[in-house]
């Protein structure tokens, strides 16, 4: 929740770009020439009663995303029917929450429990943290999206942005659940090791901090990614070194060496990347890097330059940093490495963007740059998955789904914050709506500085996220963890056994005795447990499968309580199963990567 208490307080409005004229009186809104009434001239109350019976069906764990305000009577009548559930008000119009801001009993609506605005100049960045945050798998069918009369047809290309963003935190929890699911082994085993070595490191909030001190927007950030068309124009970045902040996505990273490039930074988030022959060049290996703790242990084992990690959103790292008064913050993604260099580039001050290699399609059938990947076999355009879109030169490109999202997540953040000026210089592949599209060369002559500057310095200043003393704690309280699991595995069996009775009392019927009432008790202090100890995000990334199965299976409705009870029962068994396993492949696994350590000479 704190995030939306960060969003609630966060309402900042330029006042100098007010039109008091769009404005007539406290609830009529004039625009294009009609007046549209947020109130009726007769009765204030009637027309709110009728837009909140839309309700009548939601239930207290409904989520509300409201387009709008209108007036406060929206925003009580809806609390009202539903004081504990979260409801988040976006307002589109700075005129009208700057009227509403200054009326007397805003200030108590501004306390009302569970209920956040969004509003003012960072609103669509609020949002789509605040999407980020708040939604996931557990309870995204519990959404209820709601408007505002009329504020659809007045702000419409606010309303479809606001709609675009939902969707497509929607879309990336389902993408996010089969990602999971797929890469579980590989994702597990990283996070172990990574865990261990980002106490040693810094997060990207330290590595902005110099870049915001030094007020960096006036230059340019370079994202080099791997799409075909980089073999193209590459080559015409290495005269621009120091004069352009180079960003480049993991892959893309042999490309830009071949041609003499050496970027200023090197983003890598693939569970699967492995080990890669470039990494072996001195130069290379000590190149900082963006990550996260579920990045590939094999490269990052590799690489020797200092690292900068992003939160994947689990407690337990969360909570080791916060010990030490230190923390991570999560970037918004649109799926690909790609988006993380984009967001990276945002939160470090760059308000000029360039992008080159940015594909996100298959020209002349080809997956990427030449150099980025060995034997690529060629794109099948009869495949069915695959489709044609706009490519950038007017023309058509194949492209299939994947990329079609990762696009959108561009073309939606081009609209949401209209501060960046986002140039496509790729030369080749799909049309981004919303950059200008220029040759890379013209590009790097207009917006490079005409001296170089010394980015290096600006990332060396980065202070870390503990000093040593703090370090060693953490690793000792991690390993503290890791010695306890043989306690846990007890603890888990002794509980499992009380749905084992809880199943016998329910065949015979028996809801109302003190017995059912104990088993249920025992069984939620092992939920309580569980939700209540972070360090569980460890057993959860081995347990992915199970937890997805089971989540779907608990979403049923079902006819009776002995069905329903049927169900815990099966589902809470196989979830304490799932984690006895987790806890011995936890173990198996620690003692698997000390001993990867061993061999390649750097032991913890």
């Amino acid at each position: 929740m704190d995030i939306l208490m960060e969003c609630q307080h966060m309402i900042n409005i330029n006042t100098q770009k007010l039109n008091w004229d769009d404005i007539n009186g406290e609830y009529r809104i004039m625009h294009n020439g009609k007046t549209w009434k947020q109130v009726s001239d007769f009765d204030r109350d009637f027309p709110v009663s009728v837009w909140a019976e839309q309700f009548d069906k939601c239930s207290v764990d409904t989520i509300f995303f409201i387009f709008g305000i209108g007036h406060l009577g929206y925003i009580t009548e809806l609390n009202r029917r539903f004081p504990h559930s979260i409801k988040i008000f976006f307002e589109p119009s700075d005129d009208i929450i700057i009227k509403l801001t200054a009326r007397d009993d805003f200030d108590g609506i501004n306390e009302l429990k569970n209920t956040y605005i969004i509003a003012g100049e960072n609103k669509f960045d609020n949002l789509n943290s605040v999407l980020y945050t708040l939604i996931n798998y557990d309870n995204m069918n519990k959404l209820f999206l709601g408007r505002i009369p009329n504020y659809h047809k007045i702000w419409t290309e606010e309303y479809q942005e606001y709609a675009r963003a939902i969707s497509f935190r929607l879309d990336s929890v389902l993408i996010e659940k089969r990602t999971r699911i797929l890469h579980e082994e590989s994702r597990a085993k990283n996070y172990l090791y990574n865990i261990q070595k980002l106490i040693e490191e810094a997060g990207v909030i330290e590595l902005s901090r110099p870049f915001h001190a030094e007020s960096v927007e006036d230059n340019a950030a370079v994202i080099i990614s791997a799409g075909p068309s980089l073999d193209k124009n590459i080559h015409q970045l290495k005269e621009y070194q120091g004069k352009v902040f180079v960003i480049c996505v993991d892959v893309a990273l042999k490309t830009a060496y071949k041609h003499g490039i050496r970027p200023d930074i090197v983003v890598a988030v693939d569970p699967d990347l492995g080990e890669m022959d470039i990494m072996e060049e001195e130069d290379c290996s000590h190149m900082p890097l963006v990550t996260h703790t579920i990045c590939s242990y094999e490269f990052l084992h590799q690489h020797r330059g200092r690292k900068f990690y992003l939160s994947d959103g689990d407690n337990y790292t969360k909570s080791i940093l916060e010990k030490h008064h230190a923390g991570m913050r999560q970037l918004a993604t649109g799926g690909s490495v790609a988006n993380t260099a984009f967001s990276l580039a945002q939160i470090m001050g760059f308000r000029t963007i360039i992008l080159v290699g940015q594909d996100l399609s298959y020209p002349n059938n080809q997956q990427h740059a030449m150099d980025s990947y060995e034997n690529e076999a060629a794109i099948d355009e009869n495949n069915e998955k695959y489709f044609y879109i706009d490519a950038i030169d007017g023309s058509k490109v194949l492209s299939e789904k994947n990329m079609c999202m990762y696009r959108e997540w561009f073309e939606n953040t081009i609209v949401a914050f209209p501060e960046l000026h986002v140039i496509d210089a790729t030369e080749g592949g799909a049309l981004i709506k919303g950059t200008t599209i220029m040759p890379l060369k013209d590009a790097l002559e207009k917006y490079s500085r005409t001296e170089s500057y010394d980015f290096a310095s600006l990332i060396n200043k980065a202070p870390y996220f503990m000093n040593k003393s703090a370090q060693v704690q953490a690793r000792e309280e991690i390993e503290k963890t890791i010695q306890g699991i043989d306690e846990e595995t007890t603890f888990f069996k002794n509980k499992r056994v009380y749905y084992e009775l809880l199943d016998e009392l329910n065949k015979k019927g028996e809801y109302s005795s003190e017995q059912f009432r104990e088993y249920l008790k025992e069984i939620k202090l092992l939920t309580d447990y569980i939700e209540s100890h972070p360090h569980m995000a460890m057993y959860d990334i081995f347990v992915n499968e199970t937890s997805y199965t089971v989540k779907d299976e608990m979403k049923k409705q079902f006819d009776s309580q002995s069905e329903e009870i049927c169900m815990l029962v099966s589902a809470g068994m196989r979830m304490i199963d799932a984690y006895i396993r987790a806890g011995e492949k936890i173990k198996e696994t620690w003692n698997e990567l000390k001993e990867y350590e061993k061999f390649h000479g750097k032991e913890v």
